[in-house]
């Protein structure tokens, strides 16, 4: 989490520590193995002058510009340590994902490269240092802030199939942060909760289960669900460390 690790920067914290708790079970090493990198668009490069391109987050460290982290406009520096934390995922991310020689894009659909050499200071400051698990590096995922649970989720929460099964990482474990992750107005997500009865549950899966706007495989999941569950009768959450629902289990007249 980016605003966890601004937060946990605020409270003294080092870059390694914050990784260390958002990757349980890692180390972090001095990767030599491989110097460069195919990103789209820019074709190939040295791995560290694509982090010194890195998006993401500001690019200036308060302590760099002498400034204190400013509650009401926090885009304008990020402590320095929180900046490090993001520059080793960041790198770590960018080998991981090249790792069989493809390339890697610039968008939040991989990670945020800008260009340039704006971070080229964090680079210089981690120099090569990259997060591994059982000495490989690790898909080192991150996400801006954590608003749905009690800090990051279990990847097989995020990532998972019909059933709710995915294939769990060891250090991809969910991590509660509450106790340090910076919050404010960008992080304080709204809710709104709504109550509905089981007909009216059961109702949205028949429609779902036909409708235009759902893709075929899962208008085909849906209807063997139904016709395995029949009239539903009860809905039970099964949930991860995080408190986010990861598995909903439905029982009806027919089974569950």
């Amino acid at each position: 989490s980016q605003f966890g690790a601004v937060g946990a920067a605020l409270k003294g914290w080092d870059y390694k520590k914050i990784l260390e708790l958002y990757y349980p079970g890692t180390r972090i090493i001095k990767y030599q193995e491989r110097k460069n990198i195919t990103v789209e668009g820019h074709g190939e490069m040295l791995i560290e002058d694509y982090v010194a391109g890195a998006g993401e987050v500001p690019d200036f460290s308060c302590e760099d510009i002498d400034e204190k982290f400013d509650n009401n406009n926090v885009w304008k520096c990020w402590p320095e340590e929180a900046i490090k934390a993001q520059i080793v995922a960041f790198r770590t991310y960018g080998i991981e994902q090249t790792q069989n020689g493809q390339s890697i894009c610039t968008t939040a659909r991989c990670q945020v490269y800008k260009a340039g050499d704006n971070k080229k200071w964090a680079a210089e400051a981690t120099s090569n240092e990259v997060i591994v698990y059982d000495g490989k590096p690790i898909k080192a995922l991150y996400s801006s802030d954590n608003h749905n649970g009690w800090g990051t989720a279990d990847n097989e929460t995020v990532w998972s199939n019909f059933e709710g099964v995915g294939t769990p990482i060891e250090y991809l474990r969910a991590v509660n942060d509450s106790g340090v992750a910076f919050k404010f107005a960008y992080t304080d997500w709204s809710w709104r909760t709504n109550s509905y009865t089981i007909d009216e549950i059961q109702a949205m899966l028949q429609w779902s289960s036909s409708s235009n706007e759902a893709s075929s495989s899962y208008k085909e999941f849906l209807k063997t669900l139904l016709g395995k569950v029949g009239k539903l009768q009860n809905i039970e959450f099964k949930r991860d460390k995080s408190g986010r629902v990861a598995k909903v289990k439905l029982s009806g007249n027919k089974g569950s």
